[in-house]
């Protein structure tokens, strides 16, 4: 009796998914796997080739490229000054001016954490405005409320 595990496996080679494909599937679906590494350059060559599509250098036989998966190399997080930052607050501060460096920033900045930090800026800013508008609207309609009480109120006791 065959067990769910290999049911499942097979179920998936059979739909084709990912990790599954045979050979010819692969190559009838243009996949590529890059299982080589160039000695030269270090760079992925694609499995059977003959030579390095990035250096040229030929690669004769499997001896020629190490047989390992390529190396991942991961991003090395960008470093922003305090001082920057305490520089931003304080210009994005600014009515108006300090607004429009603020847009500015966060369309054309080199770095993508400076243009993140802008875009902040920007959502607490019209955050603040909502926030202030409905206040403002609030205030002069509790404000007109009470007002028309003590008029009735007032208006009421001189009659009397």
């Amino acid at each position: 009796m065959e067990g769910a595990g290999r049911r499942a496996r097979r179920a998936a080679q059979a739909a084709g998914a990912p990790g599954f494909l045979s050979g010819r599937q692969e190559k009838e679906r243009g996949i590529i796997r890059m299982a080589w590494i160039c000695k030269k350059c270090g760079k992925p060559v694609p499995e059977g080739s003959t030579q390095c599509p990035n250096c040229g250098v030929k690669l004769a036989a499997p001896s020629s490229a190490a047989r390992r998966p390529a190396p991942v190399q991961a991003a090395k997080p960008e470093s922003i000054s305090m001082g920057w930052f305490f520089s931003r607050i304080f210009l994005f501060s600014i009515p108006v001016i300090g607004w429009i460096i603020c847009i500015a920033t966060a369309l054309s900045s080199d770095s993508d954490t400076k243009k993140n930090y802008a875009k902040a800026v920007l959502i607490w800013l019209l955050v603040g405005i909502v926030v202030a508008t409905v206040s403002y609207i609030a205030f002069r309609w509790v404000s007109a409320l009470m007002a028309e009480a003590v008029q009735q109120a007032l208006s009421g006791q001189v009659a009397q």
